[in-house]
């Protein structure tokens, strides 16, 4: 099994990546989605959240406003620090579980937009998808977060200058889906080397 980190396009717009990976038959697991699921309705980490900001954060059905959550805590370390202290133990534990079930010679790609040089190292490789900020900033923001929302979350975030140290593989998403796709059908080819031993 070859596990890999796929990391920096934290726009999620026009980043077909993890569909072009799977679709090569990659197994992708997104961090991002199972940060949504840690906070349903029922899940420990939706209980401890609720316990620490209160109902406000609710939305009519129960589930966690996470707009009003970013609120709370983007602009705030310490906030923030204890968000993820509730939220990223369960994400990693799910996501080591996806891992541990995937097929014995898979290629497992882990989505994750918050990726760190201390946590980079324990991958086979890292894969970055730049995107420039002003063209992250637009595409956030076409998706409806307001703009200084968007501002934000980007300024807590690594650098490019900082993803690009811990990269093995640089992907340039600053144009179309389809300008990603022959990116992504290289990058393919050699993680598909990496993974097959010497012969």
């Amino acid at each position: 099994m070859l596990i890999v980190a796929l990391t920096g396009a934290s726009d999620r717009v026009s980043q077909p990546s993890p569909r072009r990976l799977r679709a090569a038959r990659a197994v992708v697991v997104d961090a991002d989605q199972i940060a949504r699921g840690v906070l349903e309705p029922g899940k420990a980490a939706h209980t401890d959240v609720i316990d620490w900001l209160g109902s406000d954060v609710l939305n009519d059905d129960g589930t966690v406003d996470r707009q009003r959550v970013a609120d709370l805590v983007f602009a705030d370390d310490a906030a923030r620090a204890r968000l993820n202290a509730i939220t990223h133990p369960r994400i990693q534990a799910e996501m080591m579980a996806a891992v541990l079930t995937s097929p014995p010679d898979a290629i497992v790609v882990l989505d994750i937009p918050l990726l760190t040089p201390e946590t980079a190292g324990n991958y086979a490789a890292t894969i970055v998808v730049e995107t420039p900020v002003a063209t992250r900033l637009d595409r956030l923001v076409g998706r409806g977060l307001r703009r200084d929302d968007a501002q934000a979350r980007i300024e807590v975030q690594l650098s490019d200058d900082e993803r690009r140290k811990m990269a093995d593989y640089v992907i340039d998403n600053s144009g179309t889906p389809q300008d990603l796709e022959p990116q992504i059908d290289s990058l393919w080819n050699r993680l598909e080397e990496l993974a097959t031993p010497d012969t």
